[in-house]
């Protein structure tokens, strides 16, 4: 049969912005026949980056620094782990090797809208449905990979073709390859600097591609209770992680930015900690229903009857909208929610 070739560019170079540094360009050529499939490997490729992400700071004013590595963890967003009471906190210093420089006392509580290390190594879409109009070569269904992370990410894997998603090194974002870019940093495609979040969150560079989740609301879609452990709930509550406790995940932002013996803090930490039902789970009673999330004149609807709730989860669902809006769309959902389990939230108009 007739032989076709087809260079495939494992970063998209088109997308990349004026101040880029090249080290190394990698490229994969494939030459198809009606029987014969030849991969050659022409030149392994790392690209440097300029382009980085939101900033995010603490509450002194300085910079976190993403990713950082302390005690063997590696954190791409705010976290929680080791803060007695449970605040979110970053490194503002890093050595060459990415090690949080925590003897220099160089680490702060994060301001809200910093991204969480927890969301990012257990992201809310858990099973991403790629379509790829280049002859179907990297399209089909990837699921989170539990046993491995990469630069304090999750992986995602499509074990069929042996393909996965992963964050790249530099702030490229994300990248569709193979396991071995894990480690080089190439990948066949790239979604560009602009995906920050979740890999379907946003338009990729490559035009070819689209990458949605497999469900509608994941954040909410596997919603489930946790055993209580000590304090009991009423039962006007259950037993949720802060995450799915919209009342919960209030309560520590009245925290940022706030001193530990601030009035308020103290007021709120004591409240948090009546609450807690399971310790090791970090479980906490959450109202069933809870309306305090809402403004004025809002009320607590499921989406099917929310007009303005719906309109919003079909940009979201397109794929076809940049970062910079549908990350927004998304955080304000996420925002709404008011009851989980029923899958409910703040509606405002019909």
């Amino acid at each position: 049969g007739q032989a076709r070739a087809r260079i495939l560019v494992l970063l998209n170079l088109q997308c990349l912005q004026p101040l880029v540094q090249f080290t190394e360009i990698e490229r994969l050529i494939s030459i198809e026949s009606s029987s014969v499939m030849a991969w050659l490997v022409l030149v392994l490729v790392t690209v440097v980056w300029t382009g980085v992400e939101a900033i995010c700071r603490v509450r002194n004013g300085k910079e976190c620094v993403f990713p950082f590595r302390h005690k063997n963890v590696t954190y791409a967003g705010c976290t929680d782990d080791r803060d007695p009471d449970g605040r979110l906190w970053c490194s503002t210093e890093v050595n060459s090797q990415g090690e949080h420089l925590g003897f220099k006392k160089a680490w702060g509580h994060c301001l809200e809208d910093c991204p969480k290390a927890s969301d990012r190594i257990n992201p809310d879409c858990r099973s991403l449905v790629v379509t790829d109009e280049d002859e179907d070569f990297s399209s089909g269904v990837y699921l989170v990979d539990q046993t491995r992370t990469t630069l304090g990410r999750a992986v995602y894997i499509n074990r069929e073709k042996e393909l996965l998603i992963f964050w790249l090194k530099n702030g490229a974002g994300w990248g569709i390859g193979y396991e071995s870019g894990l480690s080089s940093g190439g990948s066949f495609y790239s979604s560009g600097p602009d995906v920050m979040d979740e890999p379907w969150l946003g338009v990729w560079a490559e035009p070819k591609l689209k990458i949605v989740c497999s469900v509608d609301l994941p954040f909410i879609d596997s919603v489930s209770t946790i055993p209580q452990v000590g304090n009991k709930c009423s039962d006007a509550e259950f037993c949720l992680t802060r995450e799915n406790c919209p009342a919960i995940e209030n309560d520590y932002k009245k925290l940022l930015g706030k001193r530990k013996d601030d009035p308020i803090s103290i007021s709120v930490t004591n409240s948090l900690k009546s609450k807690v039902c399971n310790t090791s789970k970090k479980g906490f009673c959450c109202p069933k229903q809870d309306t305090s999330v809402c403004k004025s004149g809002e009320s607590c609807r499921s989406i099917d009857n929310c007009s303005t709730n719906q309109r919003k989860l079909e940009k979201i669902k397109s794929g076809s909208i940049p970062y910079s809006e549908v990350g927004e769309l998304y955080k304000d959902l996420k925002r709404r929610l008011c009851d989980s389990r029923n899958k409910m939230f703040c509606c405002s108009g019909k």
